[in-house]
């Protein structure tokens, strides 16, 4: 039987009509032209088995995720997610006949709960069913196995009068990693809950791997005749590989299509050092990259929109674990979290807001506020939580004196520094790679993507090297122009990174490192396409030799007392004197 989608009010055909049960949600509607997500991404030691399915061993989680629940019903949080085998059962158990523990009206929590044997589920069902309405339709035709792998959706029912919950399995085990325990006991479903089907927006849920099942991996799947849906779509996880090719593929799909490119695609994996044990096959997978992350189709703004026109949000989402890079090839910016245990609210714009979109604003993911937990362990306490800035050690090793201009700079200032030092664009500081990694120099982001932030590092260090070695008598004019020597900085209206040290003296250089000699004629050639040619009498580029270690630079000028800007030349002076070149030829 192939995957279909099922509406939410169809889940409850058997126990009442649907449509008096399910009320309209904050989050798809458009009163508002934004809402506000919570998610929650935890750390934690897990065990897995063939029998029993993905569950904590940490006595301390359940108080955990109970004052997480608390919390996003504090902060009314309009959406509330969680990655894959969060949420112990029992504490379910405890909501339905708690209050404090339930969303309030109009609010929809998306719960993905521990693993348990399918029996278990099943009594566990009966239990609720006392207390709350409890829509079973997606469970149909279920393939019933040793465990479930189960997202809970909890919403207050049309009327007020109860509690509600709809169940949805997941559909398709893991390949790797888990696969061992997926492969073998999980129950798998055939139904992916559908809500909004008449509103202005739309959401689903796909559990970790049901991205790989052929049926849901196809446009046609939530595209029927590719006709144009506004979805928030959700991807709860416990994944160790969270920028796998394939797990990005159904995304890449909408993304690319043109029915699709509204679409607001939020991931939630748990935190780095989460580890997950499987006594029966003596594995351990742990978790160092999380990756939790949210996806916006760039559509609508040039080179101006993303670098600029978000700066003042990079800023503020910085301060509360929120990073940010953009995807050029399939033209998305992706706004990725902390890598440590920590829950965040954020307000994000709705795929469709109800407004003109000239009346739009530009800041669709502004990070309000962060959490971590408190020294108990057993809850949360409001916390900003910036990203690691400690620059790579070979920065720290150069980046002293006249230099130490990027260990004091922010964030943003140093993301400007760094590209001009590479001869690259701010926007290139802040674009990320066809498999979403980043080598930004400014910050720590995870572990998958430090190794390309400490090579670009080592070229930061290389070019502090080579002016530190540079002599003065024979340096390019563009240099010994700079009065009173020179020093690291920025100036906010050029594009240059090598300032004079003489007070109140605007001159400046641009001064650019690459890898091989061979590189340096054509990147100053570049760099004067791209600044104007009134450029070319600031920019040099410089290298270190390879094998010797000479420094090198292009061009090669030298001050002479009859040519005050010659290119040094291997002629003999007693043969007919310098033959006079242009700078750059």
């Amino acid at each position: 039987m192939p995957i279909s989608i099922m509406t939410v009010e169809a889940c409850f055909a058997e126990t009442c009509p649907g449509e008096s049960i399910v009320p309209r949600f904050d989050c798809l509607e458009t009163e508002t032209q934004s809402f506000n997500l919570m998610r929650l991404q935890p750390m934690g030691e897990l065990v897995a088995s063939s029998e029993m399915g993905v569950c904590s061993t940490e006595a301390l989680h359940i108080d955990r995720v109970r004052e997480a629940l608390r919390l996003a019903r504090s902060e009314r949080a309009d959406l509330f997610i969680t990655p894959e085998y969060v949420v112990p059962l029992q504490l379910i158990d405890e909501m339905v006949y708690n209050e404090e523990l339930q969303p309030p009206p109009n609010k929809l929590w998306c719960l993905c709960c521990e693993g348990m044997t399918w029996k278990a589920f099943q009594d566990h069902m009966n239990l609720w069913a006392d207390f709350c309405y409890v829509g079973e339709g997606a469970l149909d035709h279920i393939y019933e196995s040793n465990f479930t792998g189960i997202i809970l959706y909890v919403f207050q029912s049309a009327a007020g009068d109860r509690c509600c919950l709809v169940p949805q399995s997941k559909l398709q085990p893991m390949r790797e990693d888990l696969a061992v325990c997926e492969r073998v006991g999980l129950s798998r479903g055939k139904h992916i809950v559908l809500f909004g089907e008449a509103r202005p927006n739309r959401l689903v849920s796909f559990i970790c791997a049901d991205v790989f099942n052929q049926d849901v991996n196809q446009l046609s799947f939530l595209f029927p005749d590719r006709n144009e849906y506004k979805y928030i779509v959700l991807h709860p996880q416990l994944n160790s590989a969270p920028r796998h090719v394939e797990i990005a593929d159904l995304r890449n799909t909408m993304f690319r299509a043109e029915c699709g490119q509204n679409t607001l695609y939020i991931t939630a994996n748990w935190a780095s050092g989460t580890t997950v044990h499987i006594p029966q096959y003596e594995r351990t997978i742990s978790i160092h990259s999380p990756w939790s992350s949210i996806y916006r189709r760039h559509i609508h703004y040039g080179e101006e929109g993303w670098v600029n026109g978000l700066r003042a949000f990079r800023r503020e989402n910085f301060r509360h674990g929120l990073g940010f890079v953009f995807e050029p090839d399939m033209q998305y910016k992706i706004w990725f979290a902390h890598r440590r245990e920590h829950m965040q609210l954020v307000s994000l714009r709705k795929p469709f807001g109800g407004a003109a979109e000239i009346e739009r604003p530009r800041g669709t993911v502004q990070a309000l506020k962060s959490f971590i937990p408190n020294e108990q362990r057993n809850g949360w306490c409001q916390m900003e939580i910036p990203f690691d800035t400690i620059l790579p050690s070979d920065i720290l090793a150069e980046a002293n004196g006249d230099y130490l201009y990027p260990v004091q700079a922010d964030v943003e200032n140093r993301d400007r520094f760094f590209s001009s030092c590479l001869g690259g664009t701010e926007q290139g500081e802040l674009t990320a790679t066809k498999v979403e990694l980043s080598h930004r120099v400014s910050y720590h982001i995870d572990d998958e993507c430090e190794g390309g932030r400490v090579q670009q590092g080592r070229k930061i260090s290389n070019l502090i090297r080579c002016l530190k070695r540079l002599n003065y008598d024979r340096c390019p004019s563009q240099i010994r122009r700079l009065k009173g020597g020179y020093r690291f900085g920025m100036l906010p209206d050029a594009p240059v990174n090598l300032l004079s040290k003489a007070e109140h003296v605007r001159d400046a250089a641009l001064v650019v490192y690459v890898e091989h000699e061979t590189q340096m004629k054509a990147k100053a050639e570049q760099l004067i396409d791209k600044h104007g040619f009134l450029m070319q009498e600031k920019i040099v580029v410089l290298a270190l030799r390879e094998f010797s270690g000479e420094i090198v630079h292009y061009p090669e000028l030298n001050d002479d007392v009859t040519a005050p800007e010659r290119r040094v030349q291997t002629t003999d002076y007693s043969q007919g004197g310098l033959n006079i070149e242009p700078s750059f030829d």
